[in-house]
């Protein structure tokens, strides 16, 4: 699964190198047609990173350039996931560890993203995450300056109002939202509530006495 990233509208592309930034947003987008394979369904997880030196303004305040990456919903050892979430703690995960890992723990975790550019089909220059790892020194203190958000198709609630319309989009556009609202499959679906919003330490449910273990 590529690691392509959504870019910010209304802004120039950021520069190419190693970003300091935060885990702001998982998504479970659900299960659609792939359109590389024909006939075949995907299942993806969107991660998305506040990246707090590019700054957008977004309702007459500064904020972080928010990027996103798709990721295919498997932690099978040759999965991107896998290897993405290996890379981003410093580490593999143990047997004993990936039956206890929870996808949510990863929201408001700092780490470094590598930007790099890539040609769109219009011509311009667009944005892709291509790699994640480690938060440096200076970016382990990196706080979510926006609303940290999780959703969980299978939790069976809507998605949280913070997150963006293309992203609700796309989660409406899932055969587990058609099968949920038969109604609403054809058309536009009103969201509501904050279900999904993180507050507090995300990760006060690892066991404290490990010490400096890496994150999630």
């Amino acid at each position: 699964m590529s690691l392509t990233a959504k870019e910010s509208s209304g802004r120039e592309p950021m520069e190419e190198g190693w970003k300091d930034a935060v885990c702001c947003w998982v998504t479970d987008l659900g299960s659609t047609l792939n359109p590389f394979q024909p006939g075949k369904m995907k299942n993806d997880i969107l991660f998305s990173f506040e990246v707090p030196s590019t700054r957008v303004m977004v309702e007459d305040k500064s904020m972080p350039a928010v990027l996103s990456m798709f990721l295919n919903n498997t932690l099978h050892a040759k999965g991107s996931m896998r290897k993405v979430l290996e890379s981003w703690r410093g580490k593999s995960f143990t047997k004993e560890e990936l039956v206890a890992f929870k996808l949510n723990n990863v929201v408001s975790a700092p780490c470094r993203i590598q930007v790099v550019h890539k040609a769109k089909a219009d011509g311009s220059i667009g944005e892709k995450i291509a790699n994640v790892m480690e938060a440096s020194d200076g970016g382990k203190e990196l706080k979510v300056e926006g609303t940290a958000c999780y959703f969980d198709l299978d939790e069976g609630t809507d998605p949280p109002d913070a997150l963006p319309a293309w992203i609700i989009e796309r989660i409406h556009q899932s055969e587990e939202w058609a099968i949920r609202h038969p109604a609403a499959a054809d058309g536009p679906d009103a969201t509501g509530g904050m279900t999904g919003m993180v507050d507090g330490d995300p990760f006060a449910d690892l066991d404290a006495e490990k010490g400096e273990e890496p994150l999630f």
